[in-house]
């Protein structure tokens, strides 16, 4: 069974199209999308996407397609996405300027 089948399986459980469907505005709905690329550098992000549940598995599907390395996308409630400030982190100059060049934590 695959991601997107997995995820299917989770929204008829949870009910996900209720929790967009409360969460939208205009018709869109927020998701951040979090990841480390190959290079350690971290990030996350906001898009507004079409509120639906197809919307989020075809973003899920993409950014898990082209992804370097760990990634999420989650759908954020409007107060979330209200108060979001985006983060990028470069987890490996940071070892590096803390002079640990040869171990990245994160």
């Amino acid at each position: 069974m695959n991601i997107v089948q997995n995820i299917k399986q989770e929204i008829e459980t949870h009910d996900i199209a209720d929790f967009i469907k409360d969460n939208s505005k205009a018709g869109k709905v927020a998701v951040e999308i979090w990841g480390i690329d190959c290079d350690m550098t971290e990030s996350r992000y906001i898009r507004w996407i079409p509120a639906t549940v197809h919307a989020y598995l075809s973003r899920l599907e993409k950014v898990r397609k082209y992804a370097e390395g760990p990634c999420s996308v989650t759908i954020l409630t409007l107060k979330q996405a209200e108060d979001y400030q985006p983060v990028t982190v470069d987890h490996a100059l940071r070892a590096f300027e803390n002079g640990h060049s040869h171990l990245v934590t994160i």
